[in-house]
């Protein structure tokens, strides 16, 4: 199956923004709420009886400058990739048995199956997780059909799965 598609500023937003929630959503939220705990302890160390609405208004506005923060770093990520780079532009992917082939204006290679750690979906996109936080981005728009997206998820699913070891015998 070969696709051609044009990665755009957009595209990378998208997978910055999914991986986040995917992955670091959770630790974001327990740190901020750690954090904001030991601000309050620090501000109320002296006091016996802590005024309420003092504490309420701190918290608002930590968390609401502690979440612009993590918005603003996102939507940062869109001035991230150089115009020229490799990131975006135009990409022809062909994926076979084999592997992942690409060409690009600038580059030619292969990824073997191997490299590829999972498949995710989001609704713009699919994912193919080469790394920790490294994936080839396909997005949707360039599957002409339904049945062209599940024909590419289960070629790259047959391709990425690990063989079981039945009845290993260690002596």
């Amino acid at each position: 199956m070969t696709l051609e598609i044009e990665m755009t500023r957009q595209d990378y937003l998208d997978y910055n923004i999914y991986h986040f929630l995917k992955n670091r959503l959770v630790s974001t939220i327990v740190n901020s709420l750690a954090s904001l705990l030991v601000l309050q302890l620090f501000i109320h160390d002296k006091k016996t009886v802590s005024d309420m609405n003092q504490v309420i208004i701190t918290s608002v506005l930590y968390l609401i400058i502690y979440f612009l923060s993590v918005y603003y770093s996102l939507y940062r990520s869109l001035k991230i990739p150089h115009e020229n780079g490799v990131i975006l532009g135009l990409k022809t992917y062909d994926f076979t048995d084999e592997g992942v082939g690409y060409v690009d204006k600038n580059n030619r290679g292969q990824y073997n199956w191997s490299v590829v750690k999972s498949i995710n979906e989001s609704k713009k996109a699919f994912y193919l997780y080469v790394d920790t936080e490294v994936a080839i981005i396909i997005p949707k728009r360039y599957f002409s059909n339904e049945l062209n997206k599940l024909e590419f998820v289960k070629l790259v699913k047959k391709n990425i799965m690990v063989p079981e070891i039945n009845n290993v015998n260690i002596g």
